[in-house]
């Protein structure tokens, strides 16, 4: 089995070009596989197209650890990506 995604290369203005609503399933993804913005796109239930928190860890900014919450925040600019340590550290 093959999952395929919805995928451009596009980029706006210096950042990965969302796709647009009408050309999307809800629940469906999408990728910019663009080197200088690579993203991942998602419809929600409410058919807005939402960017979800990824980024390159070269590109990141801070970098924290919080141990009672176990999260790994990593920061670029205006956007993030909190991940649980425990699910990426064996």
């Amino acid at each position: 089995m093959r999952a395929l995604l919805k995928r451009s290369g596009l980029l706006n203005l210096g950042k990965a070009l969302e796709p647009q609503p009408e050309n999307m399933a809800k629940g469906e993804l999408a990728v910019n596989y663009n080197a200088k913005d690579p993203a991942l796109f998602i419809k929600d239930s409410s058919d807005h197209i939402t960017r979800l928190g990824v980024c390159k860890v070269e590109d990141a900014k801070e970098t924290t650890f919080n141990a009672e919450t176990d999260y790994i925040l990593i920061q670029r600019g205006e956007e993030f990506f909190k991940v649980k340590a425990s699910e990426i550290i064996s």
